[in-house]
């Protein structure tokens, strides 16, 4: 978005290791109706998404004031460096690192057959993933046994920023009438491991396997998704590619409040690789590259105000959460969204329009 948004007002150069741009908010419903569904829009190609700049397909090793190095031996100057490596890597099929467009549908066509298969599905975490890719397998197999297994007291419990609980309310209700069942207050005692085309997989298959629950239950699946516990083993990128000190203790970048890394001057992050504490959604991630865009251009012309990003007051983090392509629910500080205007905005065809 950063890159976009540039593009025309400078020389940009986007680095990235991947052939294409995975739209992550369709990753669930492809996954269970099968990549080629979505062929020419789930991944979209860099090399035509900037008219006056140029996509540089490589992976970067360092990243210092005024240069980004590749892995390789590359130098690129540039006066402004804008870091959106994200955090630790998710699980397939939210993320299929060093695929190409064509494996990385063969594997979500692969999914889809898994989805169908099974004879009953246990989703494990009731976050945002946890709850949209119960309602994803739910609407396309409205016969299917679905379970939600959750840890809280409530759905979305585990944000780093609380939602209006009138929308875990809403969600519960909707997720009930649909027949998905939700046990909250428990845990998998052993979350199984996926795999799919030699990557990590958040969907498992366990044909016939009866699962232990933390509340002295047992919970019979024959495929479990995880969408709670670790995302990955390894590090945030950025770890590796900047100075010691410029990220806490849990790999993410250390920026301040125009979104500068700290003691790194014309480097600046956004996304899910930031200290920022709050929920890493799309939505804020587009909030944070509209600050940096403006911060950059102010900077580098003198013309206009840098601006500080701020965070949503507590309890008024905006969020929607589908359940398939027709239901879902979302509120944006007091408003409350309902199942006609998230399938509108979000749901009838997973943000594609965007």
């Amino acid at each position: 978005m950063a890159a976009h948004a540039l593009d025309g007002k400078a020389n940009v150069v986007l680095i990235e290791r991947e052939d294409a741009l995975t739209h992550s908010m369709a990753t669930l419903r492809a996954a269970t109706l099968g990549g080629t569904t979505y062929k020419e829009q789930m991944r979209v190609p860099y090399n035509g998404l900037l008219k006056r700049g140029r996509v540089v397909q490589g992976s970067a090793e360092s990243v210092t004031p005024g240069k980004v190095k590749l892995t390789g031996g590359e130098e690129i100057p540039a006066d402004y460096i804008i870091m959106a490596t994200g955090g630790r890597g998710f699980h397939f099929p939210l993320q299929a690192q060093g695929k190409t467009t064509a494996e990385y549908n063969a594997m979500l066509d692969a999914a889809r057959d898994q989805i169908a298969e099974a004879g009953s599905v246990a989703v494990v975490g009731g976050g945002p993933v946890g709850i949209e890719m119960a309602g994803e397998i739910k609407a396309a197999h409205p016969d299917k046994p679905v379970t939600v297994v959750h840890s809280g007291g409530a759905l979305l419990s585990g944000n780093v920023q609380p939602t209006d609980p009138r929308l875990s309310a809403s969600l519960l209700r909707q997720m009930e009438d649909m027949g998905i069942t939700v046990i909250l207050n428990a845990r998998m005692q052993t979350l199984p491991h996926g795999e799919s085309a030699g990557v990590s997989s958040a969907i498992c298959s366990t044909p016939g396997q009866s699962h232990s629950l933390s509340n002295g239950e047992s919970l019979k699946a024959d495929l479990v998704f995880v969408a709670a516990g670790p995302k990955s083993s390894t590090a945030p990128p950025a770890v590796a590619m900047l100075p010691v000190g410029t990220t806490d203790g849990a790999g993410f970048v250390k920026v301040n409040k125009q979104l500068q890394v700290e003691g790194m001057e014309g480097v600046y992050a956004i996304g899910d690789c930031v200290n920022v504490p709050e929920t890493k959604l799309a939505y804020s991630g587009g909030l944070q590259a509209k600050v940096v865009v403006n911060n950059v251009i102010v900077d580098a012309t003198g013309k206009g105000s840098m601006k500080d990003y701020e965070l949503l007051p507590e309890g008024k983090a905006g969020m929607l959460v589908t359940l398939g392509p027709k239901r879902g629910a979302g509120a944006f500080g007091k408003t409350q969204l309902g199942s006609f205007m998230v399938s509108n905005i979000k749901g009838r065809d997973v943000n594609f329009h965007v």
